[in-house]
């Protein structure tokens, strides 16, 4: 028969054991909500000429730059492999995983507003809080650096 103290120290050891299992699964094997990342050179490098349009603060600056700034995400979403026939559908399936993306459809309605509307006049404030929608989802996707 073994003894109680024994039986005592089993079951420590026992829970330690499981304690430490717990602990490798959620620090090693768990999948975190960190992206892995997905830089790469055309996307950086499409960014930074995005940069510079924006940077020059002119109305048609800001809309080559919206414009330039929708494609990269687009690309990103390939890049992810998110379905869909056009970037609607690709950014409908990619805010069901990421609930950040949902301020890009401001930026894209603005993008379709100055692609569609050819009187439309965008302002400058508009054109910065789409164009930091863009960085922000490139940047928390893993694409910028």
């Amino acid at each position: 028969m073994i003894p109680i103290c024994f039986e005592i120290h089993w079951t420590v050891l026992v829970g330690i054991i499981i304690a430490l299992l717990i602990l490798v699964y959620v620090f090693v094997f768990r999948k975190t909500k960190k992206i892995k990342a997905q830089r790469d050179a055309y996307a950086i490098k499409q960014w930074k000429s995005i940069s510079k349009l924006w940077g020059q603060k002119s109305p048609e600056a800001y809309k080559l730059a919206i414009i330039e700034a929708d494609k990269l995400l687009d690309y990103a979403f390939k890049k992810m492999q998110f379905a869909g026939a056009d970037f609607g559908e690709r950014l409908r399936g990619a805010c069901h995983k990421y609930e950040y993306l949902k301020d890009i459809w401001f930026a894209h309605n603005l993008r379709n507003d100055i692609v569609h509307k050819s009187y439309f006049e965008l302002s400058s404030s508009a054109a910065n809080k789409a164009l930091h929608f863009y960085e922000r989802a490139l940047d928390k996707l893993g694409f910028l650096e």
